[in-house]
């Protein structure tokens, strides 16, 4: 069905706000941004906050400094935090990639707790199955995953559910880096880490192979290829 653009926004607004994060997630930049600026400041803001922070930040950066500081200004306080961090880094870089969106616990909480906690959150994109723990200065002390929580004793503290080791990456580690460590220990995400260790966010391999796959054909396009005689 062919529609013109008036009545193109009449039906988006029409929708719920789920299913317009996802079509606007689904679109390229130029239809996002046209989107964008044919609906209300309020409409847009409810979008932007209902999206993951990696895709509200890959929208933003693309935009005006004077758009982006008037969007981060109206959104919520602490999402705009979160995005005002991401902005500050390269996109070939763990800061640049991170998303800001994942399940971190205190390590002296019991396991019961934290699968009630997590039954009770809604998230924004179906979540990766790692849960991060953090002491009471959010420091990364381990990594557990839902299976080992599941068959761990419900009164135990979820430190008791951590793997052997957990590997990080920092804010500078670059893409080669994280590709590296995802690849070597089968990782489907990783956190990163500031300089003293504070959990900041986490790379998903979605999020590593687009940054990958973007490298490639950038350099694939400036590879002159010559015409067979």
């Amino acid at each position: 069905l062919d529609l013109n653009t008036k009545h193109q926004i009449a039906l988006f607004k029409a929708l719920d706000l789920n299913t317009r994060a996802k079509i606007f997630m689904g679109i390229d930049f130029k239809a996002q941004r046209s989107l964008i600026e044919d609906l209300e400041t309020k409409e847009a803001i409810d979008i932007l906050n209902s999206i993951p922070s990696d895709e509200v930040t890959d929208f933003l950066e693309k935009l005006p400094k004077d758009t982006v500081d008037k969007f981060l200004n109206l959104m919520e306080s602490k999402q705009a935090k979160k995005l005002s961090q991401l902005l500050g880094y390269s996109s070939d870089s763990a800061g640049g990639l991170m998303v800001a969106e994942y399940m971190a616990f205190q390590k002296e909480i019991t396991i019961e707790s934290v699968l009630n906690q997590i039954k009770e959150r809604s998230f924004k994109v179906e979540p990766v199955q790692f849960v991060y723990i953090v002491d009471e200065n959010n420091h990364l002390v381990g990594s557990t995953n839902f299976r080992r929580l599941l068959l761990a004793k419900p009164l135990d503290p979820i430190e008791k559910a951590a793997f052997p080791k957990t590997y990080s990456v920092h804010l500078n580690s670059s893409v080669k880096e994280v590709a590296y460590l995802m690849d070597k220990y089968k990782y489907y995400a990783i956190p990163v880490v500031d300089d003293n260790s504070v959990l900041q966010g986490i790379i998903t391999v979605d999020d590593i192979l687009s940054q990958v796959i973007t490298i490639a054909w950038r350099r694939f396009k400036k590879i002159k290829v010559q015409p067979k005689q």
